[in-house]
């Protein structure tokens, strides 16, 4: 059964070198059950802090929610980018930096900055790359926005997108083989979104930062009722086994 996931504003984490760092949103497959779709993690990090990582046994897909960076990337090959960020997720298109397997990366933040980690399995086919906004596909409707981030072919399995709904709009979620993770932020932070499925007619209410967690075969229905609603948006390429 499909569920949501609240974020936890008062978790934080010990990095090595760095100390106390926010990490609201800390998903793996120990709380999703997933089999493909590794892990979705945010951090808020502060002006000054230097963070240290890497990719390990993963494809990572870093979604710059907002903040300005300077990224450094090490492996086969080198590349340091500047990145000037977005005030938030409903002003403007992301930043987005992918990385393959076993690369490893030094971020340091020239604001605070918000950044989403999302992780799956992979071997290592697709080079390390900036993805700017002006390279993103965006797709306009009377009633939503949906930009397209990693498409099929962009990577071994990850795919990514945002989407935002305006207020009292609301968007299907078809019924896929694939896991799926829909983290949500709500304007005002205050509203109430829904998450209604097909299957056993449940309705979710859903709060600002809550991630809803979509098993294969799942259909849902977001409705975002007094609030313009923004969901950034993770499945696999391919289906679970």
């Amino acid at each position: 059964m499909s569920k949501k996931i609240p974020s936890d504003y008062n978790r934080f984490v010990k990095l090595e070198n760095v100390g106390e760092v926010s990490r609201p949103v800390d998903i793996d497959q120990s709380v999703t059950g997933f089999s493909q779709l590794v892990s979705l993690r945010i951090y808020r990090f502060l002006e000054g802090q230097v963070i240290n990582g890497g990719a390990e046994d993963d494809e990572v897909c870093i979604v710059f929610l907002s903040g300005d960076v300077t990224m450094e990337v090490t492996g086969e090959e080198h590349h340091t980018w500047t990145i000037q960020g977005r005030k938030n997720v409903f002003d403007d298109l992301p930043y987005v930096v992918y990385l393959p397997p076993h690369y490893r990366y030094k971020l340091s933040p020239h604001a605070d900055a918000e950044v989403a980690y999302a992780r799956a399995r992979a071997e290592g086919h697709f080079p390390p790359r900036l993805i700017k906004p002006d390279m993103l596909e965006q797709k306009l409707s009377n009633q939503s926005t949906s930009v397209q981030i990693l498409q099929e072919g962009e990577a071994e399995k990850l795919l990514c997108r945002e989407f935002s709904l305006a207020l009292k709009h609301e968007q299907h979620l078809k019924e896929s083989t694939r896991e799926q993770l829909f983290y949500i932020r709500l304007d005002p932070p205050s509203s109430k979104a829904l998450a209604q499925f097909s299957k056993g007619n449940e309705t979710l209410t859903l709060v600002h930062g809550d991630t809803l967690a979509v098993k294969p075969a799942e259909q849902a229905t977001l409705r975002a009722a007094d609030c313009k609603l923004y969901s950034l948006h993770l499945s696999v390429d391919k289906p679970s086994n």
